[in-house]
């Protein structure tokens, strides 16, 4: 049953429809309730501060009666003095422990916040490829650093908080009982009436913080976009537009928060009235007992202490409820992320593999979300030390073959199979040790080069970096640079050519030594020199036993020695694959792009 659980027409049904639209929200936290079972035992002490705290609150009217019916009549100074110290005291101390309280809520917020914020991040990283090309990157800002603190916190105060507000609702009690039975079922009475508008409030506050979740993440995400084009929004006179879509933006974002403020505005108010109508009730109808002498003036006093006292924790009851409510908007969306990320990693999945056979695709068919393209019953066999070589037309999934093949992509139909086993049946990450990808576009993080290289395995240090960087043909230019190997790169640091980006990530991947090669048009933005000199260096750094995948444009790469089998795309599917002379000499698809190519002499 989820969220938009339809409104039932059967009348029989609607107390289950009421109890499922004001509790089935709360599930969201109560799946996350196992991020605070570590701190239960601070949660509960907290809890008990808190009571002790709030002891003001109820020993104060116990002691205002004293005074005003012991102390007042019989001019009882000495009493007065000694009351009057007690309160003092009882004060004094509620402080120092709110100090204390304070500092300890502060520690295992910080404790619960660390927790959730970590796992959110540790999950980003597993979760489908597909899932992360879907949303916007502003989206996981807003998780990370909003949706996932808002959520640490509501799990952090909700323990402490209910337990402060049970055992003071429950004292509170006894003391008004103790007084006046009859002004107590009075002022209990009027709860019902909270609870029905902070019911209304809190459902009508999900929607509008829902709505408002949702519109930050659009305005980070146009924000990030923004800054990211901004060379590309002046070359195309472009920056006025861009302004429009993100004024709109905020003032979308300003309407919900009217929207909001009118929603709180008019509960509050009703609340209010409540509140005021009932207090004045009581007020009457306590001085009517006082006249008639089943009051005390001291009892009159206290109870109109207690009233307050009492209200506060059904208020603070419905304002807890209220914000598990706002609570469980951020919590859905933190889960978003943990179970996208769960799906990838099943406890029945093998945790090493180590490829010594091959790969092999058997009637693979992909397509992406929203589009009419697919990858139509694609079928390859690949040994150890083979190299293949993927030719075809922009957008014939040359690259969507390459990420599927690295793991990237698990949302297809047919099999993959891994030295004969079934790729579904392998951790993702226990497979992509095998795997090192050079794409198009790469990228490298804030930090040096020699920190980005040394990321490649647990083996790789400084000397092999140079080391490996000289056989590849890129140690001189990395020693031209302004710090050599500890040149900045990223936020802060040197920018990079395309074909300088693609010489790092190829020294990276090969740094990695892998099992399986996977190579996007990896010399695309190279001169010849270049290319040759990094091919070269490749051929004889990669063991012979890899397996190594190649797109290219550049057909006369096909006809490198390396190079086994040729396939040929074209619209997602498989047209041709062999030998590429023989593949030449039977006059088809591949032999068509050769001749287009003026390559035909290489033959």
């Amino acid at each position: 049953m989820g969220d938009n659980y339809d409104r039932p027409r059967d009348p029989f049904d609607l107390p289950r429809f009421l109890v499922h639209k004001a509790f089935h929200p709360i599930t969201h936290l109560w799946r996350l309730r196992g991020e605070a079972r570590r701190y239960r035992k601070l949660l509960i002490i907290l809890g008990l501060l808190g009571v002790i705290v709030s002891a003001q609150q109820w020993l104060a009217p116990r002691i205002t009666k004293r005074i005003i019916d012991d102390a007042y009549p019989g001019r009882d100074f000495r009493l007065f003095y000694i009351l009057s110290a007690v309160l003092v005291g009882i004060n004094v101390l509620s402080k120092i422990i709110s100090s204390v309280t304070s500092y300890l809520k502060l520690y295992v917020d910080n404790l619960i916040s660390f927790k959730v914020r970590t796992r959110v991040f540790r999950a980003l990283y597993r979760v489908p490829i597909s899932y992360v090309e879907g949303h916007q990157s502003g989206m996981f800002l807003e998780r990370v650093a909003g949706d996932a603190g808002m959520t640490a916190t509501m799990l952090s105060g909700l323990l402490p908080q209910v337990i402060s507000l049970v055992l003071t609702l429950v004292i509170t009690l006894v003391m008004m009982i103790d007084i006046s039975r009859l002004v107590t079922l009075l002022v209990l009475a009027g709860v019902p009436f909270y609870y029905i508008i902070s019911s209304i409030l809190a459902l009508k506050m999900r929607a509008w913080s829902q709505a408002a979740r949702f519109k930050e993440e659009e305005v980070t995400s146009k924000s990030v976009e923004a800054i990211q084009g901004v060379p590309t929004a002046r070359l195309f006179g472009v920056g006025t537009w861009l302004k429009r879509i993100y004024k709109r933006l905020l003032r979308d974002r300003m309407k919900i928060a009217f929207g909001m403020w009118r929603t709180q505005l008019t509960y509050g108010m009703m609340s209010w009235i409540v509140t005021y109508g009932w207090g004045v009730f009581l007020t009457v109808g306590g001085w009517y007992l006082v006249f008639n002498d089943r009051l005390t003036l001291g009892d009159a006093v206290a109870l109109g202490m207690y009233i307050p006292v009492l209200l506060r924790p059904a208020e603070q009851a419905l304002g807890i409820y209220r914000s598990l409510i706002a609570s469980s908007v951020p919590a859905q969306r933190v889960l978003e992320i943990l179970d996208s990320a769960r799906k990838m990693h099943q406890d029945e999945k093998r945790s090493e593999i180590h490829v010594s056979e091959g790969i092999e695709f058997k009637n693979i068919n992909f397509s992406y979300p929203g589009s009419n393209w697919s990858l139509k019953d694609l079928s390859l066999n690949l040994k150890c030390g083979e190299t293949l070589a993927l030719i075809g037309p922009t957008g014939c999934g040359k690259t969507t073959i390459l990420r599927i093949m690295a793991g990237l992509y698990e949302d297809y139909t047919g099999d993959i199979l891994v030295d004969g086993t079934p790729l579904r049946t392998v951790r993702s990450s226990a497979y992509q040790k095998n795997v090192a990808m050079v794409m198009a576009e790469n990228f490298f993080f804030s930090g040096t080069i020699m920190e980005n290289m040394c990321i490649a395995g647990p083996d790789v240090d400084p000397d092999r970096v140079r080391t490996t960087a000289e056989t590849l043909g890129m140690n001189e230019w990395l020693e031209t640079l302004p710090k050599g190997y500890d040149t900045l790169l990223g936020v802060g640091g040197i920018r990079l050519s395309s074909g300088q980006t693609q010489k790092l990530a190829i020294l990276r991947s090969v740094l990695k030594q892998p099992r399986i090669y996977l190579l996007d048009e990896i010399t695309s933005a190279m001169d010849v020199a270049s290319e040759r000199m990094i091919l070269d260096g490749l051929y004889k750094l990669k063991s012979p036993e890899a397996i190594t995948v190649f797109t290219a444009h550049r057909l006369a790469l096909t006809l490198e020695p390396d190079v086994d089998t040729v396939a040929v795309l074209e619209d997602g599917a498989l047209v041709e694959c062999g030998v590429p002379r023989e593949l030449y000499r039977r006059g088809g698809h591949y032999r068509r792009l050769m001749d287009l190519s003026k390559l035909e002499a290489l033959f």
